[in-house]
């Protein structure tokens, strides 16, 4: 038999705890999630992230499910039915004697009769007179398209609207709405809502403002401009330009040329899209073909004409939008543009700009003084 005494279950809340400090969710590590609150944060153990604020002041940020917990009833004393209760040896949902039956109790001025305690006609009043319960026939609401309001037609101005009404029902030959001592219907017209004002009102109804919004321009992304992924595989390959600008950062890093160069390629064989190295690589092969085609290879000045393309129609779109939005934007981040496929992929997806690696989120300093690495990182 099921346990007499329970605890219902309950949730039970905790504070998240801040792993790291950062405003981009890419270098969040495994284990933990980024929250605009301010970095990376993790629940304690078996408990999930909640809906409420990161930095909650009650610390809900995090919580997990105590389930029902159950226990025994210890016997108290002998049950004793007390003043004006009725002793049965009937217990509401038991037909057992053998647990010494219940207390009941008639309604008051009701008397007990001899009929089974846990039946219809177990009481009764004046005389034996039945009674019975009232059948909901009609629920007090309206349709959706409708408001539904308290106020009568008994209500002057009301019964005036109500008149009004039943006249431009009968000019369209409909059937005329009835009087009566409950809640109204009523219709805003198209395009309106319901306002705060009395519903017989005037201006019962607001009229809905439309609010425009342009869309949003998702640009291509590195390797959605074309030519960018074989120019990225040359380099690659070759290795030596990207050696030279990673042997000429090192020192401003304050490693050694040898370590960072391994550290150069270690983040281009895993995480090709932050390495900025391999974008200030690609980038001077972009200017070379701007500033000397004879010698750019096909894929360069592919490259170079979708630049071209991609940058005229993030201005031509984000200019329009400028002059919608009556204000200036800035520059925004350029988003990942889907991997490419090949039979051996090296490169994957990157953006234009984007932040530094954990690895290497120092060298964008120790670089500054390099002009061409800084117009690389802020290309326009």
């Amino acid at each position: 038999m099921p346990n007499a005494c329970y605890i219902p279950q309950r949730e039970d809340f905790k504070a998240a705890t801040r792993q790291q400090k950062t405003i981009w969710p890419h270098e969040c590590r495994s284990g933990t999630f980024f929250d605009g609150g301010g970095g990376c944060f993790t629940c304690p153990s078996n408990y999930k992230r909640t809906a409420y604020h990161i930095n909650d002041s009650k610390g809900r940020a995090c919580s997990r499910l105590i389930g029902e917990r159950h226990a025994k009833a210890s016997v108290v004393k002998k049950a004793q039915c007390g003043p004006g209760e009725i002793k049965d040896a009937k217990i509401r949902g038991s037909q057992s004697t053998a647990a010494g039956g219940g207390c009941w109790v008639c309604p008051t001025a009701w008397d007990r009769t001899v009929n089974t305690i846990d039946g219809n006609a177990a009481c009764e009043k004046d005389g034996g007179f039945i009674f019975a319960k009232a059948t909901e026939v009609e629920s007090l609401s309206c349709p959706k398209d409708q408001v539904f309001d308290l106020i009568s037609t008994r209500d002057p101005k009301v019964s005036i609207a109500l008149q009004t009404r039943n006249t431009e029902l009968t000019r369209q030959s409909k059937p005329a709405i009835n009087k009566g001592d409950g809640a109204t219907c009523w219709q805003c017209s198209v395009m309106t809502t319901r306002s705060h004002h009395p519903v017989y009102a005037n201006n019962a109804c607001d009229v809905l403002t439309l609010n425009w919004e342009t869309a949003a321009y998702t640009q291509r992304g590195l390797f959605g401009l074309r030519g960018a992924e074989q120019v990225a595989l040359d380099l690659v390959k070759d290795g030596k330009l990207i050696n030279t600008i990673a042997t000429d950062i090192a020192p401003k890093m304050e490693m050694s040329a040898a370590e960072f160069r391994k550290a150069v390629w270690d983040e281009i064989a895993t995480v090709p899209e932050e390495s900025d190295i391999l974008k200030v690589a690609i980038f001077s092969r972009l200017v070379m073909a701007a500033e000397k085609p004879g010698q750019a290879t096909a894929a360069e000045k592919q490259l170079l004409i979708s630049t071209g393309e991609s940058l005229f129609l993030r201005k031509f779109v984000l200019g329009i939008q400028a002059q919608a939005n009556s204000k200036n934007l800035t520059r925004p981040f350029m988003p990942s543009a889907p991997r490419p496929s090949c039979v051996r992929c090296v490169i994957t997806s990157s953006r234009l700009y984007t932040t530094p690696s954990v690895t290497l989120r120092r060298h964008k300093a120790a670089a500054a003084s390099s002009s061409s690495f800084a117009r690389a990182l802020n290309y326009e």
